[in-house]
């Protein structure tokens, strides 16, 4: 009995090593441990006074970080409109002062990640006519999600 004694050991720990990885296997082809990626949309707030030049530059900078190289441009009363929509969707009155002539134009990208990384948009904040920069996630109808600013 004694000599099989460190076969039924190594039976034994055998076992348990192919059972962890296997479990190991399931988990990790399962998606065990994988973050998701994320779809953000990158809003540039530009300064009222900004110029010609300034938004060209801004553009272009943008243009490079955007996962597919587009930046669209959304007007005043576009930006109007979504707070409008939020107003409405709280069910609450928004402010009568509050105009169209109220909001800035916007450069707009969309990227992809795990997590989102500010570092990038750094130089973006930074420039002559730029306002604030804002990272969300917003839905099809332009309903933010979640949101933070660089």
């Amino acid at each position: 009995m004694n000599a099989l004694r460190p076969v039924h050991l190594v039976v034994s720990g055998v076992s348990a090593l192919a059972g962890v990885a296997v479990t190991s296997a399931v988990l990790l082809l399962a998606g065990w441990r994988h973050l998701p990626v994320n779809d953000y949309e990158v809003r540039v707030f530009l300064d009222k006074k900004v110029t010609a030049e300034q938004t060209e530059a801004i553009r272009t900078t943008l243009a490079g970080l955007a996962a597919d190289g587009q930046v669209r441009l959304r007007t005043p009363e576009q930006n109007y409109a979504d707070y409008l929509r939020s107003w409405a969707d709280s069910g609450e009155t928004p402010p009568e002062q509050v105009t169209a002539d109220s909001f800035p134009e916007t450069l707009v990208i969309d990227t992809t990640g795990r997590d989102f990384d500010c570092t990038p948009y750094a130089e973006v904040k930074d420039d002559a006519g730029v306002d604030s920069v804002r990272i969300g996630q917003f839905d099809e109808d332009g309903r933010p999600r979640t949101g933070t600013e660089c």
